[in-house]
């Protein structure tokens, strides 16, 4: 069904591999402007998404009944699977009072713009369908055959792009975000103010040129000019604020000189690592746990997969190590004969060097080929045979040649990608040896204390994707912090901001027993602030409540005794209320907050008195607006149907019957609604003749209705 109202709406679109999910992820830095909806789709979870964060995984045939139930907004089948976005949550970004931000098919975007008025739609796509496939081999998500399928749709995903109101190309990821940015802060903008601003000024062009002449026209010119341009900066003044606070989150950029022991490198260098960083997107994994001859447990972990045995082996060589310059480096490449002492060198001067340093075993250069990374780690740690102490741990570091043989830059990438995987060595080796904690145990809360991080979006190993595995966000901290590059991947910065002085001070601080004290996580705090405890209510009223948590609210649920109500994601937490669904006398209200693992609740006790209710005796209308002709002949195509509904005092919810059978029903959204305009669709039917029923009721139980007669050739 079709609301109109002027709430803008962005929805973005593209080809396979335009990389739209990294593009739009610079927004959720804004949760107070932008809320993002979350499509449903009909195929299983890949690795690392999240139900509900990445989408709502729902069986095939879940899927089919909610498109007869005509509970979506827009649906597409891409890629032999279903993917669409319910109406119910459209509605509620939209009561949010924030932009919404839909991410969906090129097809589905056509759609939207037919139900809402007020929508920018954005077209992002690749440099070249050879970058996309790329982009999408290096996801590892896909099978060869997907893969085909994915390529073979490309140009007819590119066909749509005229058909958006701007287009980006994403060749750098940073500039690409900088110019959606752009892109939503003059729109806005522009809807604002444009319009009266063109029209002014040329009525005052006409009446200068009609009165004073064409020489008035020209003495005139300048001061018109002069005010258009002040115009033209007040409607840019939204996208200017939006930068100014981007300029503010990342302000911590402009001190990474300070973080530098030795000079730091050219800023010529700094700026192409910046636009072309190295590829971390491959995932680790564990690689397993032996038991040794004396009762003990070795556990080895890789941060990729292509390790050989001799580099497994490594790991329990016995080497003396007491500084940098003491681990063995092995150029396998045979290319880089200097590199070695440029590491040696660079460890020793400009990285945070401790007592780890014996156990780093080795560090390999070797051309891995296109592998999906630019080095990983190896590391392993053994427990004694009573299964309680990490007795010793050791590691070593492969670096991938393949991506950068021949960049001007070589050596400054080498640096970058070595400061990452001993950021890997620094980490474990202490979370290990000095507090005894195991793979799969988080690092101490102390860390989740200056680093805020959710632990709902982050995991101790890669089954949230690469940027929100713990050990790969402290190993990047690191290299921020040390490196001298002043470089942080992309996707953290986006999902956690950069890492403050105070991640700097627990890094120099690991290991120490005072870091194992802070807790994190407590349970989120909840209070009703509407309606007053023991209140008696009567007709519609807003229920409310006030929820803050540590590490985020994931929701809010409103509970009538113990009958749901209604669940709220985003602040503000209310709820409509209509108490004549309900019988008089006593009840319970409930709202419960929860983080995503802990849960609160707050209750108040209450009295309906429906008697109270102002006696309302004036039905509901529903007038059917399109098609205007009643039988109507339906040759081909989807079925629209507009309908307009009004009441009196507040709407309740429209069902929808066919041929006397009911297929929908539509809920009005909290608030006092007392007018709405809908479309149902049908998106197909056999011949045959059929009546559409609409039955409408207002908040008292009154009802009208109104149907119209299809005939389906």
């Amino acid at each position: 069904m079709k609301i109109r109202n002027k709430q803008p709406i962005v929805a973005v679109a593209g080809v396979s591999g335009a990389g739209k999910s990294s593009v739009l992820k610079k927004l959720t830095q804004f949760p107070e402007k932008f809320a993002f909806s979350v499509s449903y789709t009909s195929r299983e979870p890949r690795a690392g998404e999240v139900e509900g964060r990445d989408y709502y995984f729902i069986s095939d045939a879940e899927f089919n009944a909610a498109v007869l139930a005509g509970e979506f907004l827009e649906w597409e089948k891409v890629h032999d699977h279903k993917y669409g976005t319910k109406k119910a949550d459209i509605q509620s970004l939209i009561d949010s009072g924030k932009t919404p931000v839909m991410e969906i098919d090129v097809k589905g975007v056509t759609n939207i713009k037919k139900k809402f008025c007020n929508v920018l739609s954005i077209f992002i796509m690749p440099p070249s369908i050879e970058e996309a496939m790329k982009r999408l081999k290096l996801r590892q998500t896909e099978t060869a055959a997907e893969l085909q399928t994915r390529e073979e749709r490309y140009n007819f995903e590119l066909s749509y792009k005229n058909k958006f109101d701007h287009i980006i190309v994403n060749d750098d990821l940073a500039r690409a975000q900088e110019e959606l940015f752009k892109t939503i802060g003059d729109n806005f903008a522009r809807k604002k103010t444009g319009l009266s601003v063109a029209l002014g000024y040329f009525l005052i062009t006409l009446v200068c040129f009609l009165v004073l002449g064409l020489a008035a026209v020209k003495a005139y010119n300048y001061e018109i000019d002069r005010n258009f341009n002040a115009k033209m900066a007040e409607m840019t003044r939204t996208y200017n604020e939006l930068k100014a606070e981007i300029a503010t989150k990342n302000s911590t950029v402009q001190s990474a000189a300070e973080k530098i022991v030795t000079a730091p490198p050219p800023a010529e260098v700094t700026k192409n690592i910046a636009k072309t960083p190295p590829k971390y997107t491959a995932k680790g994994k564990v690689e397993g746990t032996t038991k040794n001859n004396d009762g003990s447990s070795t556990t080895m972990i890789a941060t990729a997969s292509g390790a050989t045995q001799a580099d497994i082996s490594r790991l329990s060589q016995s080497v003396t190590i007491a500084k940098p310059s003491d681990v063995p480096f092995i150029d396998e490449t045979g290319l880089h004969p200097g590199l070695g002492q440029i590491l040696e060198n660079y460890m020793s001067s400009t990285l945070e060097v401790r007592n780890e340093i014996p156990y780093l075993k080795s560090i390999t250069l070797r051309n891995a080929g296109d592998t999906g990374w630019a080095g990983q780690y190896l590391g392993s740690y053994t427990v004694s045979a009573n299964g309680k102490d990490i007795t010793g741990a050791s590691g070593s570091i492969i670096l991938n040649s393949y991506y950068y043989e021949n960049s001007p830059y070589f050596n400054d990438y080498m640096k970058l990608v070595l400061s990452h995987e001993y950021g890997h060595h620094y980490t474990l080796w202490h979370k290990w040896v000095d507090w005894n904690l195991p793979s799969g145990v988080r690092f101490p809360d102390s860390y989740y204390t200056i680093r805020p991080l959710s632990k709902v979006t982050t995991a101790t190993d890669y089954s949230l994707g690469w940027q929100n595995c713990e050990l790969e966000i402290l190993a990047e901290n690191y290299s921020y912090e040390y490196s001298g590059y002043g470089y942080e991947n992309a996707d953290m910065v986006t999902a956690y901001g950069y890492p403050s002085a105070a991640t700097k001070t627990w890094l120099a601080n690991i290991g120490d027993s005072s870091e194992l004290n802070a807790v994190v996580n407590a349970a989120p705090t909840v209070a009703i602030t509407a309606p007053a405890s023991d209140a008696t209510l009567s007709g519609a009223v807003n229920f409310s409540a006030s929820a803050t948590d540590d590490i985020g609210v994931n929701k809010v649920s409103f509970y009538i005794d113990n009958t749901l109500i209604s669940e709220v994601t985003a602040a503000p937490y209310t709820v409509s209320l209509n108490t004549v669904l309900y019988s008089n006398g006593a009840h319970t209200l409930k709202a419960v907050a929860s983080d995503g693992s802990l849960t609160t609740t707050a209750t108040e006790s209450v009295t309906l008195n429906n008697e109270a209710v102002v006696s309302d005796t004036i039905n509901p209308t529903v007038t059917i607006t399109a098609p205007s002709d009643n039988p109507y002949a339906w040759a081909s195509g989807p079925l629209n149907i507009d309908i307009t509904l009004g009441d009196d005092t507040v709407l309740s919810r429209v069902d929808v019957y066919v041929n006397d059978e009911k297929k929908q029903t539509w809920t009005a959204p909290s608030g006092n609604l007392k007018t709405v305009d809908l479309t149902y669709q049908i998106a197909s039917a056999d011949a045959g003749t059929y009546t559409i029923k609409f039955k409408v009721y207002d908040a008292t139980g009154n009802f009208g209705e109104s149907s119209i007669v299809v005939d389906k050739n």
